[in-house]
């Protein structure tokens, strides 16, 4: 390695790590957000360790079984690996035990051995460290990268928006898959939406359970997979497999899982070589019943002969907690200890549990027992009131998952940020929700403690989107439980109504929105007959369901535009009645009582602008914006907070009456700076809130500059603020909400102006100077981009794309401009989008030029990546244009020929690239299709790349198609190459003093 690429690495008092060829993203703490690792097979751990505990040969990480089944799988995964356009994520899910983990495991495995660059990112400080020294992540002469990340859906959102903006995965011309592996698809849409950004394919792939269709091997999967693990273990035992049976129970409903079948043959094995006489049942609650005796086994003997100085009762106790908090830093798992009532010798009991379960991170302690089946079926096993009388309960761990639950002041983060829980929570309480949930579904008695569990949590968790996530799962396991015990359709209402609370918070807006109807439904009858106990309720219920429909599934930046329209028009239209409902009743109970219902009623009316258009006549919106704005200036004079009142009130009349709408957004801020002035801590969010509503009202006055200076404004104070996100940055959250009340402007009203001037605006700042702002910008235009209806106004959106692209070559500040200023390639993905738009509105020269563009980008790299980017641009955008689908065979140009139907523009009607070159297809138009001439013109573009030579290579400068014998010029990005930003050399990225990308703003 030459001296140009050599990194060195240092720590004094603490771990540090480098990557060449990524970004490493910290916390302002210094703390990385996510540790990345290349991937390496494990070493092999001794036998007699493993022998120790059997549990341990489940570990997937020591492949003890080699991997056996899911070839078609693997297939898929190859396929979409070698296919495909450059950047593409796939979502992997299935339950817990499936074998997404060493499907994965052999996916990189192979990835590895066919060139790819293969890479782990793993969360946080309390992770498996890397070796000393540093990840070499370049992928110069490799095939292209694979990041592989697991457990995924127990990352917060913004956590994975940052690694998938990692250099790693944008370098230009080089190929990159990531797969996110995880428990299930609720997460997914969230991520998915962020991965528009960055203009990758998004695909999600659910596992299924093993197939089982006889006891031949070559008819079932789960007996080849017994085999195999039974042929694996015997090995490390020493016992002939052939002595070791499969069982009969192998087809059971339990065995659909990998871990379920190696478990039952790591049984049957370590039954036989002990000698076992008492036959074990082939379910999974036998199953783990017995390995968790071999860990009680193991802990006694340890204790016996003085390896540890802690009885057997106080370790199980010790796992029990480490089953709940998973691994913590010293100090916190030492106070962990303490609240659970084991800190008289806190210090040798952890001492004596790493001995049992040596920390994967020198940082941590208490591991938790592995697999995670097993952790939770210890959680069960010993809490009281299961049925199994050979394994006693310990009355001791009833109480400890409140207490726990409650330990917020003395036990930190995990990850090692300092950062508590949100609602005075641990930052365990996730995890300890979700395990616990997931062994309720087989242990019904833990639904007691889950009861418990529930009145801890605080009433709006959606601020954590892991706590979120996990009481959303709380609420869906403890709805039906507590539905079937309940006959007072009051009960039954309230149910519905905090499960559809806690989806909702969680995201889950679709699966919220059955639980709000029902809430109404019942709501309406007892408000029938007891209006003045439920007609409150009732109406908070009715708004609850409108906001869950207006805001289900709304991905902006995910699907097509008209598809958005399509379905938020429908969506809309369901909302208006409940909204309506929840109007009226406000109304009625305001008039009656003000000083009860007045607050909810103008919290009601602040929603008017998102369904306004879908309740009566254009007018009604200033009406109902105006009673709001009456009835908060009547509770200003009670104290009472008006000032999100007054904005939401603005953005209503913003489209129709500006300036009305600019004084009321003016009065506004006033009151929000009163208020921060009097107590900043309590309503520095609020004075954010006001001056984003006025940025964009002054949009719609074509006042950009003023709306720029309230916007950045706002920023700045969100940014130093005391409730400022560090995982967040405050320029995008700003502009993405001046964008998205531009947004309700125009669909309100169908005025376009604030939309066009925030065109204008941000365009402006992206020529301009973008220091310390260029990444946020770059996701702000792509937000912009992504609410544009380009039927509507294309110029708009190409202008979008132009600012888009000039960012993406001029600035050394986005993470995932390539070192060495080189381009990544998706800007030939906007070039692409932008000539689409050019065809599909007839100007083709310009289409053909933005082509060009394309070529010259890369045309300074060399002839090799000219042809896989410029070839892949055409096949983009000949399949978009004539809406075919790209991941199809991986070949939309075979699509095109006479199976399509479609016609070829031009003399020569011929499809080249067909294997039936020479027919003549018939002329048809395709119900929802663009259009005969767009799809000729696909069409033509396909059949030019094909007899130039363009697909699957190129030989000429694209130019040449236009202007036969026009000599190639130099590429402008050739001639103005930026330099490489400081701490950079040769693409590779230094840790310590070297660049880093910090996940807050400077």
């Amino acid at each position: 390695m030459s001296s140009a690429q050599q990194q060195t690495v240092q720590a004094v008092n603490g771990f540090a790590y480098g990557c060449i060829g990524a970004d490493i993203h910290v916390f302002g703490d210094g703390a990385p957000l996510y540790v990345l690792q290349r991937w390496r097979p494990e070493a092999q751990p001794s036998p007699s360790w493993l022998l120790d505990l059997p549990s341990r040969m489940l570990n997937g990480r020591f492949a003890v079984v080699d991997f056996t089944g899911r070839e078609n799988e693997l297939a898929d995964l190859r396929r979409w690996r070698d296919h495909g356009p450059r950047l593409a994520v796939q979502w992997l899910h299935a339950p817990g035990g499936q074998g997404k983990s060493r499907l994965a495991a052999q996916f990189a495995k192979e990835s590895e051995a066919a060139g790819w660059t293969v890479a782990t990112a793993a969360r946080g400080l309390g992770v498996t460290h890397p070796p000393p020294g540093s990840q070499d992540l370049r992928t110069d002469t490799r095939a292209g990268a694979l990041l592989i990340v697991d457990y995924a859906d127990r990352w917060p959102a913004a956590h994975l928006t940052w690694l998938l903006s990692n250099t790693l995965l944008h370098r230009a011309t080089d190929q990159a898959r990531v797969l996110l592996v995880a428990r299930s698809r609720d997460a997914w849409p969230a991520v998915r939406a962020s991965l528009a950004d960055l203009q990758a394919d998004a695909s999600t792939r659910a596992l299924p359970p093993l197939a089982d269709t006889g006891r031949r091997i070559g008819d079932s999967e789960r007996l080849g997979m017994f085999l195999a693990a039974r042929d694996a273990f015997a090995a490390l035992y020493g016992v002939p497999a052939y002595a070791v049976e499969p069982p009969d129970e192998l087809s059971g409903p339990d065995f659909g899982l990998t871990l379920a079948i190696h478990m039952a043959a790591l049984v049957a094995v370590d039954r036989h070589a002990h000698a076992a006489t008492a036959a074990t049942e082939a379910d999974m609650t036998a199953l783990t019943a017995y390995l968790l005796d071999r860990e009680r086994r193991h802990w006694h003997t340890l204790y016996e002969t003085g390896a540890l100085g802690t009885t057997t009762a106080e370790i199980s106790r010790a796992a029990f907690v480490a089953a709940l908090t998973g691994p913590l830093p010293y100090r916190d798992a030492k106070r962990a200890l303490t609240t659970a009532g084991l800190g008289a010798d806190a210090d040798r009991l952890l001492t004596d549990h790493a001995y049992c379960y040596p920390p994967g991170a020198s940082s941590t302690v208490l591991d938790p027992l592995f697999p995670d089946r097993l952790a939770e079926d210890f959680l069960a096993l010993s809490l009281p009131g299961h049925h199994l009388a050979d394994h006693a309960s310990d009355p001791w761990a009833a109480s400890i998952p409140e207490l726990l639950l409650s330990a917020a002041e003395s036990v930190g983060s995990a990850n090692g940020n300092g950062r508590g829980g949100d609602g005075g929570l641990p930052p365990y309480a996730p995890r300890a929700l979700t395990f616990l949930v997931s062994a309720s579904h087989r242990w019904p008695h833990v639904l007691a403690t889950l009861e418990a569990l529930d009145t801890r949590l605080p009433e709006d968790v959606g601020a954590n989107n892991e706590l979120a996530a996990a009481a959303a799962d709380l609420a869906e396991r403890l709805a039906p439980h507590r539905l079937s015990a309940a006959a007072d359709p009051a009960d039954r209402a309230r149910i519905n109504r905090v499960l559809g609370q806690r989806l909702d918070q969680a995201g889950r807006a679709e699966k919220a929105t059955p639980a709000f109807a029902e809430a109404v439904r019942l709501y309406r009858e007892l408000a029938a007959s007891n209006p003045q106990a439920f007609e409150s309720v009732f109406a908070k219920s009715s708004f609850e369901l409108a906001v869950a429909l207006v805001f289900a599934d709304v991905e902006f930046r995910v699907r097509e535009l008209h598809e958005l329209h399509a379905t938020d028009a429908a969506r809309l239209d369901q909302a208006a009645a409940p909204f309506r409902d929840a109007i009226e009743t406000f109304r009625r109970l305001a008039a009656e009582n003000p000083a009860e219902h007045q607050e909810d009623l103008v919290a009601a009316l602040s929603m008017a602008p998102l369904l306004v258009p879908r309740l009566g006549p254009s007018d009604l919106a200033v009406a109902t914006a105006l009673e709001a704005v009456n009835m908060a200036r009547h509770l200003a004079y009670e104290d009472v907070d008006v000032s999100y009142a007054l904005a939401a009130s603005a953005v209503a009349l913003a489209g129709a009456h500006p300036e009305q709408a600019e004084a009321l957004a003016d009065e506004a801020v006033g009151i929000a700076r009163r208020m921060v002035r009097e107590d900043p801590e309590q309503h520095m969010e609020q004075l954010v809130f006001t001056l984003s509503t006025q940025g964009s009202v002054l949009l719609r006055l074509e006042r950009a500059e003023e709306a720029i200076d309230a916007l950045s404004e706002a920023a700045e104070l969100s940014g130093r603020g005391p409730q400022a996100d560090q995982d967040m940055d405050p320029w995008f959250e700003v502009m993405a909400r001046a964008v998205g009340f531009v947004w309700l402007q125009e669909r309100a009203t169908g005025v376009t102006t604030g939309r066009s001037m925030a065109v204008q605006a941000l365009s402006r700042l992206a020529y301009g100077d973008t220091s310390d702002r260029a990444s946020a910008l770059l996701r702000v235009l792509l937000t912009l981009a992504g609410v544009i209806d380009p039927s509507a106004r294309p110029d708009d959106l190409l202008a979008v794309y132009r600012a888009v692209i000039h960012l993406l070559k001029t600035s050394d500040e986005i993470p995932y401009v390539g070192d060495n200023g080189v381009v990544r390639s998706d800007i030939n993905g906007v070039l692409t989008y932008a000539s689409v738009l050019l065809a599909r509105n007839g100007r083709w020269e310009e289409a053909l030029a933005h082509l060009e563009e394309a070529a010259l980008t890369v045309w300074s790299e060399g002839a090799n990546p000219l042809h896989a980017a410029l070839g892949s641009t055409l096949t983009t955008m000949t399949a978009m244009l004539a809406d075919l689908d790209l991941d199809r065979d991986g070949d939309p140009y075979r699509q095109i020929g006479p199976a399509r139907g479609c016609a070829c523009a031009g003399a020569d009607r011929r499809d080249l690239s067909s294997p039936r070159a020479g027919r003549t297809p018939r002329p048809r138009t395709r119900p929802g299709s663009h259009g005969e001439d767009p799809v000729r013109g696909a069409v033509a573009l396909g059949t030019v790349a094909g007899s130039r030579g363009l697909r699957p290579g190129i030989g000429p400068n694209l130019a040449a198609l236009r202007r036969p014998g026009r000599r190639r010029r130099t590429p402008r990005a050739t001639r103005h190459r930026p330099a490489p930003p400081r701490g950079q050399t040769d693409g590779h990225r230094p840790s310590g003093r070297g660049r880093h990308h910090s996940a807050q703003p400077p």
